[in-house]
């Protein structure tokens, strides 16, 4: 019984994890998007080419286990 409950509290911690995530993601990608109308179409490029997209990251981390 202690072990199931154990499994079942580790296993919310990692959804709420999740929602963590995407909460702050969401907070991000409205930052982001503020963010981009400022940058012009130079800064934009070289933004491209060093950027790793953080949803990205997270869905490969999370469909990995």
């Amino acid at each position: 019984m202690h072990k199931l409950v154990e499994r079942h509290f580790s296993g919310l911690k990692h959804v709420t994890a999740i929602m963590a995530a995407m909460a702050s993601n969401k907070k991000k990608i409205i930052l982001e998007r503020n963010y981009w109308n400022c940058l012009s179409p130079k800064q934009r490029a070289e933004q491209v080419k060093q950027r790793t997209n953080v949803s990205e990251l997270l869905t490969r981390f999370f469909t990995s286990r």
